[in-house]
């Protein structure tokens, strides 16, 4: 969205002629020139009936949250700490890591696939959330925690060695698993 010369806002296509026309390729018949496609508003491109009929959705909050089922009283969400909003998360494991009692998070991420318009999300090394008690969560440096999960993570797990050592184990897009042994 963007406001034109009056001040009026109109919607605005975000992705490039390029890509609309690798998707539909009619397109480059309607818009034949990156100059006329750039000047095109939503309802120019769509086309105002299909845009009336379109679905609109709107996000409430892109953080990383924590979801607490409070029974017939529904959800109620929590913000994770900023250490969590940093990268984006794909991967979560709930377990006591520490062993005090707590409940504690591990989350892991990254997105080295995405497409070119937004380039690759991969800054996350893991994040190790202890639990404090409350709902509330400290995070540990990489250094503290251990933790170096650099890749596009899409799940974890951990597991017990039959002599009695944790392994974490994650599960990476497109490659092979990745493990951590628990000290």
């Amino acid at each position: 969205m963007k406001s034109d010369i009056d001040g009026d806002f109109k919607l605005f296509p975000f992705h490039g002629r390029d890509d609309l026309t690798s998707q539909i390729p009619a397109f480059k018949k309607i818009f034949q020139s990156y100059q006329e496609y750039s000047e095109a508003t939503m309802d120019q491109v769509l086309g105002s009936d299909m845009m009336e009929k379109a679905m609109t959705l709107k996000a409430q909050s892109l953080s990383t949250s924590l979801f607490i089922n409070n029974g017939k009283a529904g959800f109620e969400r929590q913000d994770l700490p900023v250490e969590a909003q940093l990268a984006p998360v794909s991967a979560i494991l709930v377990e006591d890591i520490n062993q005090d009692g707590n409940l504690d998070l591990i989350l892991a991420g990254s997105h080295n696939s995405s497409e070119h318009t937004y380039g690759a999300q991969n800054v996350s090394l893991g994040i190790c959330l202890l639990g404090k008690g409350n709902l509330e969560f400290e995070a540990l440096s990489p250094k503290e925690s251990g933790l170096y999960l650099n890749q596009d993570i899409k799940a974890l797990r951990t597991f017990e060695t039959n002599t009695g050592d944790r392994i974490l184990v994650a599960v990476v897009n497109s490659s092979s698993l990745m493990t951590l042994k628990q000290h």
